[in-house]
């Protein structure tokens, strides 16, 4: 299966998805998590509109929304389970989550 890291920002910004959707909600810096917000804080995301961008969003940018981007019934079963549930954490706390299990195309992959 073809990956689409052409349509990302990748090598600009890392493709670690924690600390991209932290800026994106908190638009603090992920490198300078200290600072205030640097780049245009009204244009900050709930954390449901940037997974979304994570997901269906970035399936519609690769023209594969008719397999990817969702979790239902015939779509590509990629999925990614972390150490703690973001809606429960501040952004600040998201980058130093582990990754415990990693699901692509319905085969687990990594399992911490």
């Amino acid at each position: 299966r073809q990956m689409c890291i052409r349509d990302s920002d990748y090598p600009v910004e890392p493709l670690d998805p924690l600390p991209n959707l932290a800026c994106a909600v908190s638009r603090r810096s992920p490198r300078e998590p200290g600072l205030p917000p640097t780049f245009e804080p009204g244009q900050a995301v709930t954390l449901a509109e940037a997974l979304e961008a994570y997901t269906s969003g970035a399936a519609r940018a690769c023209h594969r929304e008719a397999w990817l981007g969702q979790l239902a019934h015939g779509f590509a079963a990629d999925v990614a389970v972390f150490s703690a549930d973001l809606f429960e954490l501040p952004p600040s706390d998201w980058p130093a989550l582990r990754c415990d299990l990693t699901v692509v195309d319905g085969q687990v992959v990594w399992e911490a």
